[in-house]
């Protein structure tokens, strides 16, 4: 694990330049390890980062009210039926995921960025009234310790007519379909686990980390990236009752570390991001929040 053996000097984030003493704790603790950290773009090899302007769980969007994950095949359905111009036949299961995703469906993606300034904005962003969290994770160690298991195991993703049905609807694809797919680049780690083993397993147990391909441009400049969560279920006597959801939560894990940015610094953090290029409309291509940059640049209290 890579932070486990970093003595950071900050653990909390009061301005940019906190963020960078922390890379470069990490950096230096990687290099006196003699580790690759970095990867040919020139960020962190296997380093995620995300912003929250609030305190709740490092959970998907599906996983956080419980009526989505009920209705998982049906939001599925719907969206692909309605709108067959948005998810052409030549995108991939996983392609078609992060366009959900990005247009708001609550699905098991949870976003990250290989950008830590772009995800220390999204955590100040919001002028709240509230604490904000700042996150790295060990993307690399977390696919290396994925937890994956053999059919024989009585922890099933889901009952065999739930995964027929998301197989049929995401073009008969399972989920370690959707990991193996050409486009699809796995952090390094996981690619040591070889496609035979997981063809040998039902569902994921644990949350993978991955790339996406650049499908739209909002992923471009946001440096977009994911983990995905799987649905581990328990069999007792015949019957199947989920994991609670705190299982899939990354917050407390040994993947994860957490800085916090009190509320009463967001402000001051958001417009040095801002003098330096990163902002609504920098990251948001969007006219709506061309609209919004702008009215913050002319309005905003100085």
């Amino acid at each position: 694990m890579i932070f486990k053996n970093i003595n950071f000097k900050k653990e909390e984030i009061t301005n940019i330049e906190d963020l960078i003493l922390i890379l470069r704790d990490i950096k230096e603790s990687l290099i006196k390890e003699n580790q690759h950290y970095k990867n040919e773009n020139g960020s962190f090899d296997g380093i995620f980062f995300r912003g929250q302007s609030g305190t709740w769980d490092l959970l998907p969007g599906l996983f956080r009210e419980g009526e989505y994950i009920k209705n998982e095949i049906r939001l599925y359905e719907e969206i692909l039926m309605n709108n067959p111009d948005k998810f052409k036949d030549s995108l991939t299961t996983f392609e078609k995921i992060t366009i959900m995703q990005h247009y708001g469906l609550p699905t098991r993606l949870l976003d990250w960025t290989t950008n830590a300034l772009v995800a220390l904005f999204f955590a100040v962003n919001k002028d709240d009234d509230e604490d904000a969290e700042y996150f790295l994770l060990d993307a690399k160690s977390l696919n290396e310790n994925a937890s994956v298991g053999p059919k024989s195991d009585k922890n099933l993703f889901a009952d065999i007519n739930i995964k027929i049905r998301l197989e049929c609807v995401l073009n008969q694809k399972s989920l370690y379909d959707i990991l193996f797919d050409p486009y699809y680049n796995f952090v390094n780690g996981l690619e040591n686990k070889t496609k035979n083993m997981l063809e040998e397993t039902q569902k994921l147990k644990t949350p993978i980390a991955a790339y996406s391909k650049k499908t739209n441009e909002r992923l471009k400049l946001q440096s977009g990236a994911f983990t995905i969560h799987g649905s581990e279920i328990e069999i007792e006597k015949e019957s199947i009752k989920p994991k609670p959801y705190s299982y899939y939560n990354l917050k407390n894990t040994e993947f994860v570390k957490i800085f916090k940015i009190k509320k009463e610094n967001k402000k001051s953090i958001k417009e040095e991001l801002t003098n330096i290029g990163i902002s609504n409309s920098s990251l948001f291509h969007e006219l709506e929040y061309q609209c919004r940059g702008l009215i913050e640049k002319i309005y905003s209290p100085k």
